[in-house]
């Protein structure tokens, strides 16, 4: 549990949003910092993604949902008030749980800097291989670390099952 309210406190710091998708309700399920990130003001409600970008999104996490890809990684713009652009990396991955289930999951987070760096200057990615490398582990370390309390709280469900039962 120390772990857990750690990692929580670690991605809100980070401003790293969670989803997974509920197989019960055949939906994604964001957190709120996910929600913050596209700016949908509600659960449920609209975001600030445009149509055709909200489309080319529906349609990978539609791909990831069928089992037709077992990864998704998407980088959508986002307008905000001030008429600027976010960009928001939207990451995850299918895995198996220990029952044998089908387990969706994934992190949203900012890259704008990135993503508007002025070719003048070194951005992050494109100029430096260590750092993308960096990255990409730091995202695999989230990733796993995701997947490690997804099948924590199935482990729990199932124990509250299995109590009630008796």
């Amino acid at each position: 549990l120390a772990d857990h309210r750690g990692a929580e406190a670690a991605r809100a710091a980070l401003g790293v949003g969670v989803w997974r998708y509920d197989p019960d309700s055949d939906a994604i399920v964001e957190d709120a910092a996910l929600r913050r990130l596209i700016g949908r003001e509600s659960e449920g409600g609209p975001t600030r993604i445009a149509e055709a970008d909200q489309a080319r999104a529906d349609a990978a996490f539609g791909e990831l949902m069928r089992g037709e890809r077992d990864e998704i990684a998407l980088d959508i713009p986002v307008a905000q008030d001030d008429g600027g652009t976010r960009w928001i990396a939207l990451q995850g991955r299918a895995t198996m749980t220990p029952d044998g289930q089908r387990s969706l999951y994934g992190v949203a987070y900012d890259v704008t800097r990135w993503r508007e760096a002025p070719d003048t200057e070194t951005a992050p990615v494109e100029a430096a291989p260590e750092a993308e490398a960096e990255s990409e582990a730091e995202t695999e370390a989230l990733q796993q670390r995701v997947a490690a309390l997804e099948a924590d709280l199935s482990e729990s469900r199932h124990l509250r099952a299995l109590l009630q039962r008796r």
